[in-house]
């Protein structure tokens, strides 16, 4: 399998070729049911708004698509040319300094043969590992996605929708890809929402309505609205959620593959943590039930359901814990013990 170039590139997922429809149909909508029932001025100001999200939702979604996050150190197959649209968006428009440094002298001044297909952007002295899949020497932050063939730099993640890999040279677009449609879903709900309840009050858009194409079906204008902006709310979510997701992200540092990375993490921890709780409660009831404490043995029962609402409603945390105490003190006992032993030994020579 040769490494795909970027999301413009076979085989298409279905759900980037499902974007290509609703994006044109989100248009038509907004065309033939919002700018129609509009007043004439109002009419020209919305349309013109819209018009000028769904156009940076288009490009930036084109550049997050196009441009090729692909380590710098590695060559398409059979390609030993790289420009390509990636590159040439890359100079067009500017990407943050932060997101990928510039390089400004050869990676490998001993061997420049061997480097001649390196992008320019690559870092020279920066870390390196082996890929046994790309079978080249990659950065160090570099991942390498099956779904693409190829390490990406600084990977993210893979986008269904895009259809290729999230790194540093297309994650900036990414995020104003986001903020875009977050922009053309909520410029286009507002205003059928807004068009669907004035007809329903009889308002000035009722007449607009009901002239609508000569059709008088005001009742079926207030349902493709409303139905629309039920789609739009709830594709709004999604956005939000996303981007919410995203600025946590960047507060934290973190990419996406690292975020999961750090949160199974975690997870494995809580359960391995659970585990010798739950191992702890049974012989912690087992000895309650032995010396016929009733009112422990209660409470440790009722405790596994307790502590999940708040910890300090458990009172294993507490046995736990003195346990663990006690444990810590005869450690101590124990190695002062050898410590006199030691001394001891030492002075008995000396004695003879």
């Amino acid at each position: 399998m040769s490494k795909r170039r970027n999301g413009l590139t076979a085989p298409h997922s279905k759900m980037q070729i499902s974007t290509w429809f609703m994006l044109p149909a989100l248009m038509l909508e907004f065309f033939f049911f919002c700018t129609t029932n509009l007043p004439l001025v109002a009419s020209i100001l919305v349309t013109c708004l819209f018009v000028a999200t769904c156009i940076s939702a288009c490009l930036f979604g084109y550049l997050a698509t196009a441009l090729d996050p692909m380590d710098p150190r590695l060559s398409h197959d059979n390609d030993g040319n790289t420009e390509d649209v990636s590159s040439c968006c890359h100079r067009l428009f500017s990407i943050p300094q932060r997101c990928i440094e510039i390089k400004t002298t050869k990676i490998d001044e001993e061997n420049d043969g061997e480097n001649k297909n390196v992008r320019s952007d690559a870092v020279a002295g920066e870390r390196t590992k082996y890929c046994w899949v790309c079978e080249q020497d990659v950065a160090e932050h570099s991942m390498h996605c099956k779904y693409c063939n190829k390490c990406v730099s600084h990977f993210d993640h893979h986008c269904q929708w895009l259809n290729t890999c999230v790194g540093s040279r297309n994650y900036p677009f990414f995020r104003k890809t986001l903020w875009s449609i977050a922009a053309v879903l909520i410029v286009h709900s507002s205003v059928g929402l807004g068009i669907a309840i004035d007809i329903l009050v009889g308002g000035t858009s009722k007449q607009r309505a009901e002239q609508w194409f000569s059709a008088d079906l005001p009742e079926l204008v207030v349902a493709t609205l409303l139905v629309f902006t039920l789609l739009d709310v709830l594709a709004m979510i999604l956005i939000v959620q996303l981007l919410l997701f995203h600025l946590k992200l960047s507060r934290l540092n973190l990419t996406t593959y690292q975020f999961i990375l750090r949160d199974n993490a975690e997870k494995r921890e809580r359960l391995k943590v659970e585990k010798e709780r739950a191992s702890r409660r049974v012989e912690a009831i087992g000895n309650a039930k032995r010396n016929k404490q009733s009112c422990k043995y209660f409470l440790l029962v009722i405790g596994a359901q307790l502590g999940k609402f708040h910890p300090c409603l458990d009172v294993l945390p507490a046995e736990a814990d003195s346990q663990q105490q006690e444990t810590k003190t005869d450690q101590q006992q124990e190695t002062k013990n050898e410590e006199q032993k030691d001394g001891e030994s030492e002075e008995a020579p000396g004695s003879q």
